[in-house]
């Protein structure tokens, strides 16, 4: 049941991405640049970019399979086809770095080091002085 659940999952996750992509394309009345894959999914599943993007050619948006398949490392990190009006990218990201960042500010860290580090060249300087 395991394997169903998720395959049902990804299923879903397709369907609800292409739904919001849809929304934003109308909403946005066709005038879109790119559209961006990022975080570990968007970065290192090419055949969820291609499901995606599958059927959507009338739109704009077609996928270069051998470049999706490259992911970040395609030039430039566009994965799109030739003939896409649309580009798709797929940009790497650092999550965990992004979420220790965000902890780091929340505990007050960022500001400590920051009235450390003044008061370290205060006293330099105050001794340069003297």
């Amino acid at each position: 049941a395991g394997d169903g659940d998720a395959e049902l999952a990804r299923r879903i996750t397709i369907e609800r991405i292409r739904k919001y992509l849809g929304a934003f394309l109308v909403k946005m009345h066709g005038d879109v640049d790119a559209i961006v894959f990022t975080g570990g999914i968007g970065e290192n599943d090419a055949t969820l970019r291609a499901a995606v993007c599958d059927g959507l050619a009338n739109f704009g948006i077609s996928i270069n399979e051998t470049k999706n398949e490259l992911g970040p490392r395609a030039v430039g990190g566009e994965v799109q086809s030739s003939f896409a009006r649309i580009k798709a990218m797929v940009v790497p990201t650092d999550e965990e770095k992004s979420i220790a960042e965000q902890a780091a500010e929340v505990a007050g860290l960022f500001k400590a080091m920051r009235e450390q580090g003044s008061s370290a060249v205060g006293s330099d300087a105050a001794d340069a002085q003297a």
